[in-house]
């Protein structure tokens, strides 16, 4: 018995034994290109999402677009309310709205390290709801100057205003510094905003405004004056 089994293990090896003795080389290198390839895929895979999640560190602290018009309506309610009792009180609502976040999302897209981020991740489309929604916001005070000045509780009851006289011009001039006042502090605030924020709608509007309010301030009491 001893000496059968000594022949069956010494003897020659089956077909089948054979085969994988053939074949465990390249068996261990195709087990070892797959592992080197796997290895290389998970490479490629972490280096793209790397800065992806980096810049998700820069939205976490920035406004979203949708919280950005969010952010607008309080704004508006407050000038809506503000300009049905007394124009001046449009003054503390104007500062109202830009403190609401719409001015930090407005100058953060301008911001020459934040910008960029926000942009890469948040898509290019957000400075147009940034400048928008602030637009929005200064456009609305405009407008509910004019329409406080004669439909107003006081204006109407109490102290009604005319915009053509010298002292209504006056005033408009002066609500208008304040409005580009505000717009100026808020690009001065903004950490190393890029100029460009300059030739933006919101300061375009703040300086059309303000220009209008001037000329008309300064013509009309021209025009007094030649009267008198």
């Amino acid at each position: 018995m001893a000496s059968h089994l000594t022949s069956r293990l010494s003897g020659p090896a089956s077909p089948a034994v054979a085969r994988a003795c053939a074949f465990a080389p390249a068996a261990q290198r195709r087990t070892v290109s797959r592992l080197v390839y796997t290895a290389y895929r998970l490479l490629i895979f972490g280096l793209i999402l790397a800065p992806a999640t980096v810049l998700a560190e820069v939205m976490d602290k920035e406004l979203t677009i949708s919280e950005i018009w969010w952010a607008l309506l309080p704004g508006l309610l407050v000038c809506v309310l503000a300009a049905a009792v007394w124009r001046w009180l449009l003054v503390p609502s104007l500062y109202f709205g830009l403190t609401g976040g719409l001015a930090y999302a407005w100058t953060e897209w301008f911001s020459p390290d934040v910008g960029p981020n926000i942009a890469a991740e948040a898509g290019a489309h957000y400075g147009y709801h940034a400048n928008g929604a602030l637009f929005l916001l200064l456009l609305m005070h405009v407008a509910a100057w004019f329409l406080s000045t004669r439909h107003s509780v006081v204006g109407i009851r109490w102290r009604p205003a005319q915009l053509v006289s010298t002292r209504g011009r006056l005033c408009t001039l002066v609500y208008a510094a304040w409005l580009a006042l505000l717009v100026v502090l808020a690009v001065v605030s903004g950490f190393a905003t890029m100029r460009s924020i300059w030739l933006s709608p919101p300061v375009f509007l703040a300086t059309a405004f303000l220009s209008w309010a001037g000329f008309c301030y300064a013509y009309t009491a021209r025009t007094q004056t030649s009267v008198v």
